[in-house]
């Protein structure tokens, strides 16, 4: 889903800070054939820094830490958070 956000010529609009946040995930989360094995899934969303730690963070914290007990350490959830400017 692409979110478009327009503004005239010459309008100054302030944007509030958001941040682009990048979630890998092991394929084996998802119910799909095992055709490749040890692929990386991926999820981005952009969203208010307070919304993430309030809303996103939370539950994959509970799901990395689920994981990593699972698969003992061979699997894991990585989530990087970048400065987003604009949103086109």
């Amino acid at each position: 889903m692409v979110q478009m956000e327009t503004q005239s010529a010459g309008s100054a609009r302030a944007y509030p800070h958001q941040e682009f946040y990048l979630i890998l995930y092991p394929k084996e989360l998802e119910d799909d054939n095992p055709v490749w094995p040890g692929a990386t899934g991926a999820v981005f969303t952009v969203i208010l820094p307070e919304e993430a730690r309030t809303k996103l963070l939370p539950p994959f914290e509970a799901l990395a830490a689920s994981l990593e007990t699972r698969s003992h350490g061979l699997y894991g959830l990585h989530i990087f958070a970048l400065p987003c400017e604009q949103i086109i």
